[in-house]
């Protein structure tokens, strides 16, 4: 990912139901890839309108946006499983993209194995938008790169559940957190196997965050920079050691 990405949300531009964001190396794919979702059938993420070397421009993903306090997501079971099901959705819709293109994809990070989709690598309620208590939409795709499934669950479930703050006593009843992380398995469709893997893809999803923004801060990301002075990324470190002391199954 270029060393700019995380200063690009301040540069979006919203107007007469389109957003203008600065574009990246990557964004030619990422508009390939969702003109493919399209395609397919998948009509909740935006769709490329115009693109040149600085700047790309796309339709405005209907639905209201949310906050990392919004009761909608935080308390309700009918976000956590649409969130779960639209997920599954965008994961079948991105089969095939990489076969029927003769383009060379270039992605912001390097792709992962086994590449079973196209990972969005950072679903989360602040990428989502909302009718209501259920999750309609999906946007930034700026991370988006082949990669297992269970990546982009593990990802997911770390933020919706929420786990994130887990270790600083942020999330008190366990219980209530592992019944949520079940719908949401029982929502995509998991197996007992692919489950059980969780346990273990979670943290490993959640320290490979802490790397990537202390790698980003030593290629000299400001954003990133500040974050890990201030200690942001000990806080993935810490959930991620928490989570596999618990052991927790869904």
């Amino acid at each position: 990912m270029s060393n700019d990405h995380s200063s690009r949300a301040d540069q979006i531009k919203i107007s007469a139901g389109r957003v203008t964001r600065p574009a990246g190396v990557w964004s030619p794919t990422v508009h390939r890839l969702l003109a493919h979702l399209r395609a397919n059938g998948f009509t909740k993420a935006p769709t490329p309108l115009s693109l040149n070397n600085s700047e790309e421009v796309l339709t405005f993903v209907k639905g209201s946006v949310s906050d990392d306090h919004d009761a909608r997501w935080r308390e309700s079971d009918a976000a956590i499983t649409s969130a779960a099901h639209l997920l599954k959705e965008y994961h079948e819709a991105t089969q095939g993209f990489v076969e029927s293109q003769t383009t060379n994809h270039v992605w912001s990070m390097p792709a992962l194995s086994p590449a079973e989709v196209i990972c969005h690598c950072d679903f989360a309620p602040y990428n989502a938008s909302f009718d209501d208590e259920h999750v309609v939409g999906l946007f930034d795709f700026d991370a988006a790169r082949p990669g297992p499934k269970l990546w982009d669950v593990a990802y997911a479930i770390y933020r919706w559940v929420p786990f994130c703050g887990v270790s600083k006593g942020e999330v008190t009843d366990l219980a209530q957190a592992c019944r949520r992380s079940t719908l949401f398995c029982d929502a995509y469709g998991l197996d007992a196997s692919q489950r059980k893997a969780l346990q273990a893809v979670i943290p490993e999803r959640v320290s490979a965050l802490a790397h990537y923004m202390v790698e980003q801060a030593d290629l000299g990301d400001a954003k990133f920079k500040t974050d890990v002075e201030r200690g942001d990324h000990q806080l993935y470190l810490d959930d991620a050691k928490f989570l596999v002391s618990q052991k927790l199954e869904f």
